[in-house]
């Protein structure tokens, strides 16, 4: 590379690590605020997950910082009369351009690597961080949702507020087996504590709810006892969050959307033959049942393996977005020569944000929707857009 190619690279590597470093450390601030908030953090833990929280910004923050860094180099090149001097010089336009396209490619597979294992590997470790302590998470379960409640689980507490580390006015109750209440607990307060139901390493956390001068409603009668500890198991979907898709790499989003599919055939093949069979032998309500249910179930194992291949199809959208945005910055700011390198910005950022994410949440919901396949949908406003920028590109060169 000559030069005038290094000295280009230089100023567009250090712009954008500069863009870099600021819009990632305001959306990391407002990030942990809301980690924070929603599962009720201490200082400590949050500072220990900031490091964390850096990673999952970079798939928006690195492509729009590499435009700004194209628009602000060329176009100060073009304004400060240095790229006439260039091409007079004899140097072609495309050699001004190649540090920007190195930079652009360089950019899209770290945001692939990024995408694919660092990303997913920030998420399993601020999940980790959040398993680890229990007690916490389900303080700040109940602090965000004031009650836990599940159709399927027998046991029901409902809280008025959370304060100090206490349950202000909680509520615990008991469901029998016959759908009927057989237990309900009232105190003005209370304190959780989750500890193992045994000495075993795998044993299941038990939640423990101590009432202090509560009363006790039982099929026996109404009772007042002044200090009673309540054991109830660790709801699945409590303080214990399940794998999303954010934590799994595209390997890994791909060997589970297989799976889905394979789940989908599988209650399919068990309509055609068990179903069939049953069918076969005049008893028709219990085969059209069990259309319906399997239907239902195919249809949402389905859209989950369509929800997980638009997660992979995504990420590598958004990580070749940064060569993409080259393509766009680069001949704006030298065509855009007599105004301000801000103003330049935005016109390439305003179409961005109001056409180009736009665009790619619209293709997530067209391919969950199964309306086209991933691979047409997601890459569709890239490509578009890559379109786009091309004759800019060549406007540039034989200008």
């Amino acid at each position: 590379m000559s030069l005038i190619g290094r000295m280009i690279l230089f100023d567009l590597l250090k712009i954008t690590l500069l863009s870099v470093g600021s819009v990632s450390g305001l959306f990391v601030l407002v990030g942990a605020m809301f980690e924070a908030n929603r599962y009720g953090m201490d200082p400590q833990k949050v500072i220990l997950m900031l490091p964390l929280l850096i990673p999952p910004t970079l798939p928006y923050t690195l492509p729009i910082s590499v435009l700004f860094a194209c628009t602000f180099v060329y176009g100060r090149l073009t304004s400060n009369q240095e790229l006439v001097a260039i091409k007079a010089g004899g140097v072609h336009v495309m050699r001004i351009l190649y540090p920007a396209l190195v930079l652009g490619i360089v950019f899209s597979a770290v945001g692939v690597y990024i995408g694919d294992q660092f990303i997913p590997a920030c998420h399993r470790r601020m999940n980790q961080m959040l398993v680890d302590d229990l007690t916490s998470s389900i303080y700040a379960y109940l602090r965000q949702t004031g009650a836990i409640s599940k159709p399927d689980f027998p046991y029901e507490i409902f809280v008025q507020d959370v304060r100090d580390g206490k349950l202000i006015k909680p509520t615990f109750k008991h469901r029998a087996p016959t759908g009927q209440y057989d237990l309900v607990g009232q105190a003005e307060e209370a304190t959780l504590t989750v500890t193992q139901a045994g000495y075993a390493e795998d044993a299941e956390p038990i939640i423990n709810i101590r009432l202090m001068e509560h009363k006790v409603a039982t099929p026996g009668g109404l009772a007042h006892v002044r200090d009673q500890t309540y054991q109830m198991p660790v709801p699945e979907d409590v303080g214990r969050r399940e794998v999303r898709l954010k934590m799994l790499s595209c390997l890994g989003c791909e060997h589970e959307a297989q799976n889905y599919v394979n789940k989908s055939h599988l209650a399919d093949f068990d309509v055609a033959t068990t179903g069939a069979w049953t069918a076969l032998q005049g008893d028709l309500v219990p085969w059209s049942q069990m259309v319906h249910t399997n239907r239902y179930y195919a249809e949402r194992e389905s859209r989950k393996s369509r929800e997980m291949q638009a997660e992979v199809h995504g990420r590598l959208a958004q990580a070749v977005s940064c060569l993409l945005f080259v393509l766009l910055g680069c001949p704006v700011g030298m065509l855009f020569q007599r105004r301000d390198f801000l103003q330049t910005f935005f016109v390439c950022f305003l179409p961005i944000t109001t056409i180009y994410y736009p665009s790619l949440i619209l293709a997530r919901n067209i391919v969950k929707e199964d309306m086209l396949p991933a691979w047409i949908s997601l890459w569709a406003p890239t490509i578009l857009m890559t379109l786009f920028a091309l004759p800019l590109i060549r406007r540039v060169i034989i200008r």
